[in-house]
Formats: structure tokens, C-alpha cells, sequence
């Protein structure tokens, strides 16, 4: 799981519950993992992006993953009770991608117009991070990091 601390923007914390690892820090959740699945390419919207982990079925073949605006997912994320903490420049908000079947296809996440990516080994997953590298209104701005 990852959390998103509203206290502190740039604070982040993983947590693997299996192994039971790992520490939060800080607390303020955001984000409440549940499973979406997701069998063709799409484009996510920014609440799927904070909605939980993403299941991909890669068995036909390989999936490309495409984030909503800077701008929509910005909105989300300063919305409400979060507005007294909003996102900064720098900060990364973390997405669980499994790449599942029978296949070795990999899946592709990308910003919109493919700016920046990264891929998701086909039957592995990925904590993907969602750098913002601008939050100007106007001039929102974000890239995928790993």
C-alpha cells in the first residue's frame, strides 16, 4: 500500500503487509486500496489513479496505461480536506501496477502523449510513482518515475 501524508506532502511510506515490513511515519491516509482490473488499453481518470492497485491482464497482449492531466489529477489531490495541504512541485504520489496471465506481456504506463513511461514486466508488479514537476494552474505538469 502507499500512503500519502496530507501533513507533510513530500512524506511517503510503504508498507508491505505480507512480510510485515515497513513503517508509516506519519499518518493522514488518502488512499484506500481496491482492486480494479483492467483487460484492454485505457485511460485512467484521477480517481482510478487513487483508487488502489491496478490489475492488468496482459494475456492477449502487452497494455498501455495512460494517466489522466496533470491538471484532474492535481484537482483530486488539493480537493476538499486535503486543500489545507496541497501538492508541491517534487512531490511523487505512488500506484500499485500488477501485470497478471498467462503471458510474458508487459504493460506500459504513460503520461498523456507518452511524454515519459515506464513498463511493467508481464506476471511482475511495479510501485509506480507520479512525479509533479509543475503545479502552476495552468502549466500542471507531471512525470512517470520509478
Amino acid at each position: 500500500m502507499s500512503f500519502y501524508n496530507v501533513t507533510n506532502p513530500t512524506t511517503f511510506a510503504v508498507l508491505d503487509l505480507q512480510n510485515r515490513q515497513g513503517t508509516i511515519q506519519q499518518s493522514a491516509l488518502i488512499r484506500a486500496d481496491s482492486k480494479q482490473i483492467f483487460t484492454a488499453d485505457t485511460t485512467l481518470t484521477a480517481a482510478q489513479v487513487v483508487a488502489g492497485v491496478l490489475f492488468v491482464d496482459t494475456t492477449a497482449a502487452a497494455r498501455t496505461i495512460t494517466l489522466p492531466s496533470a491538471a484532474s489529477l492535481l484537482a483530486l489531490l488539493n480537493a476538499g480536506t486535503y486543500a489545507s495541504s496541497p501538492i508541491s512541485t517534487n512531490d511523487i504520489v505512488f500506484m500499485t501496477v500488477v501485470a497478471y496471465g498467462s503471458g510474458a506481456n508487459a504493460v506500459t504506463v504513460q503520461t498523456a502523449g507518452a511524454a515519459t513511461s515506464t513498463t511493467v514486466a508481464g506476471r511482475t508488479s511495479e510501485q509506480v510513482g507520479i512525479k509533479f514537476t509543475n503545479v502552476t494552474a495552468g502549466s500542471e505538469a507531471m512525470s512517470v518515475v520509478n
